[in-house]
């Protein structure tokens, strides 16, 4: 962390992207070099990664976003509770999540599990990529909604491939 001083940001790069949400009281800053968390109620910076990253998204619960760095994916942890034990603040790469590998990246809604499309598969893993499920094939599926119980999906598919007609919505039940 540091503060907001000369001799502090003078070798953070050109800002190239600022994302503000006050949800989460704070400041997603990308530059040329690097990218940062800005705590609005401390003042304070911490270094996101140390080389350009995009920010792909915050979590609902405003703890944790989703961010690219070259190749690869991570989460951050920018909030936690002081007497929690079982949380780390900042960056963790999420195991098996290539950028070129993977489309359709979301938080579902309690903020511990992500999913994503894979090889015309849809998953969800928990949010460091750990304890991956294969749901549902996805070769025939327009749109889809995970309920945040993860019991159960939602989906609109067409009836065969993409080209056809027929939409139905199913719900399956996810083992």
């Amino acid at each position: 962390e540091f503060k907001n001083s000369p001799q502090s940001t003078q070798t953070t790069g050109q800002i190239t992207q600022l994302e503000v949400n006050q949800s989460a009281k704070g400041v997603f800053i990308q530059t040329t070099t690097s990218a940062y968390w800005y705590d609005i109620d401390n003042g304070r910076y911490r270094m996101i990664s140390p080389y350009p990253a995009q920010l792909l998204q915050f979590s609902p619960n405003s703890e944790l976003l989703l961010f690219l760095t070259g190749e690869n994916v991570y989460t951050f942890r920018f909030y936690k509770d002081e007497g929690d034990h079982t949380k780390s603040l900042g960056s963790k790469r999420i195991n098996g999540l290539q950028k070129d590998e993977i489309m359709g990246l979301n938080w579902l809604s309690n903020s511990s599990y992500i999913s994503y499309i894979k090889d015309n598969m849809l998953f969800i893993s928990e949010k460091d990529g750990e304890n991956r499920q294969e749901i549902i094939p996805t070769n025939t599926v327009l749109l889809y909604s995970i309920k945040g119980s993860r019991e159960h999906i939602v989906t609109l598919e067409t009836q065969g491939e993409l080209t056809g007609t027929k939409l139905s919505i199913n719900q399956y039940k996810i083992k």
